[in-house]
């Protein structure tokens, strides 16, 4: 089976699961997927719903150099302060101030 990608950027665990859901039921769908929605169930925080409305809001904040990565591992971790927060950006080159730190916890803190 030859695989050809159409577009390249990273997605919430939520829009994993809701991608592969349309693909059809249980008996339709290829064993990985089944699968993937399994793991999805336990390490989804948020329904899709608030995933959509909250990476949003994320990007409604206008963070300098921060992107779609960020974003999603943001909605997908949904870190309950700001320390885990921080983590997230602690491999990466960008520097968040502590503004924008406090402005995405307390967007965030309306999720939890």
């Amino acid at each position: 089976m030859d695989t050809n990608i159409i577009n390249k950027e990273p997605i919430a665990l939520a829009e994993v699961s809701k991608i592969i859901q349309g693909l059809g039921n249980k008996t339709d769908r290829a064993e990985i997927q089944n699968k993937i929605l399994e793991f999805n169930k336990d390490a989804t925080k948020l329904k899709i719903d608030k995933v959509e409305k909250l990476i949003q809001e994320l990007e409604a904040l206008n963070v300098p150099l921060m992107n779609r990565t960020h974003i999603v591992q943001i909605v997908d971790i949904v870190p309950k302060d700001l320390g885990e927060l921080k983590s997230i950006f602690a491999g990466s080159k960008l520097a968040v101030s502590p503004e924008n730190l406090k402005q995405m916890q307390d967007v965030i803190s309306k999720y939890l």
